[in-house]
């Protein structure tokens, strides 16, 4: 999760919102794609029908920015990166959710996510002097918006 978490931001300095957002939802199309690699059991011919339908739909949305918007190439890849790290994190958190709970499991990754990015953001902050609503906003959207987000997406991954 510290890698996603650190690639976002950097991505997102030269991908569009809007495409970043449509690569971020196709994390359920790359933990099923890993899914089926780690398996080792091919799916159905449905399902990989889906997964290609899916992604086809990501780029379909995605690639029309590329040629007249600000996204970069460089950005994308990063995002297609953090997501398919997502995909594995995914496969990877289901039997220990199963054993112990999603939310501690999530909360311990979380915390382990916030120790190693934490170094990045203090090296970076010199620079920057957010007010006290830069703060109050990065902490609810933090907390509110990708907390709750992860507890929701993991726990149902891990059903």
């Amino acid at each position: 999760m510290a890698i996603p978490f650190t690639l976002f931001p950097i991505a997102e300095q030269s991908v569009e919102s809007s495409v970043a957002g449509v690569i971020n939802a196709a994390l359920p199309l790359f933990a099923a794609l890993i899914a089926w690699v780690l398996l080792r059991r091919p799916p159905s011919l449905t399902t990989v029908a889906g997964i290609a339908i899916g992604f086809a739909g990501v780029v379909l949305v995605a690639a029309p920015t590329a040629d007249g918007g600000t996204t970069e190439a460089r950005g994308v890849l990063l995002l297609v990166i953090a997501v398919a790290l997502y995909g594995v994190a995914a496969n990877v958190s289901v039997p220990l959710q199963q054993k112990y709970g999603a939310l501690p499991v999530l909360l311990r990754v979380q915390l382990a996510a916030v120790v190693l990015c934490l170094p990045l953001a203090i090296w970076r902050a010199p620079g920057a002097d957010p007010d006290l609503t830069a703060w109050v906003s990065i902490i609810l959207l933090g907390t509110l918006g990708t907390g709750v987000a992860f507890i929701a997406i993991y726990g149902l991954i891990g059903r």
